[in-house]
């Protein structure tokens, strides 16, 4: 019972965060497409995920 309500407020903390940060990456994806070109966002995005999503919820 404990678990479930570590593993909910872990689930409730990280969707709280990426909200927040996919809002943040809607307003500014980062160095201009015309520098590094597209593919370079959205790589660089997900490498960002995976990076909160081990944090919060390892």
């Amino acid at each position: 019972m404990i678990f479930c309500l570590q593993m909910k407020k872990k689930n409730d903390k990280f969707k709280k965060i990426i909200t927040e940060y996919i809002v943040l990456l809607r307003q500014d994806p980062g160095l201009p497409k015309e520098l590094i070109g597209e593919s370079w966002i959205g790589f660089e995005g997900w490498n960002i995920f995976k990076e909160i999503r081990a944090i919060l919820l390892g």
